[in-house]
């Protein structure tokens, strides 16, 4: 499937379309606009960005990984929690992303580890 000249798995689209579904309706039955969880996935995908760009020095890729990281921490954390807790979470999440492997691949989910 493509987006905005963009190729994406099923999964990640999925994934993405199903997070935003629940976030959507949690907000709308609470009257709260998740505006954590909005700047926790803007600072996921600019974070993600800069270490690919400037650490691991390869071309823009749109991160699929990280918005759905960032939303599913949104998505635990209350609707009006502290941006800057999110903020943080989001942060220990997508360096952990890149911190923690092992042969190369993720061995823990990055959310988990920035809920925890």
């Amino acid at each position: 499937m493509r987006i905005f000249g963009y190729t994406i798995g099923n999964l990640y689209f999925y994934s993405i379309l199903l997070l935003v579904f629940f976030v959507v309706s949690a907000s709308y039955s609470s009257n709260m606009f998740p505006l954590p969880l909005l700047f926790g996935v803007i600072w996921a995908i600019i974070l993600e960005f800069l270490i690919i760009k400037f650490y691991i020095k390869k071309r823009f890729r749109v991160p699929y990984s990280a918005i759905i990281t960032s939303l599913i921490i949104g998505s635990v954390a209350p609707l009006n929690a502290p941006i800057l807790l999110i903020i943080t979470a989001v942060t220990i999440a997508i360096f952990s992303k890149f911190i923690i492997k092992f042969k190369s691949s993720n061995i823990l989910n990055p959310a988990v580890i920035g809920l925890s």
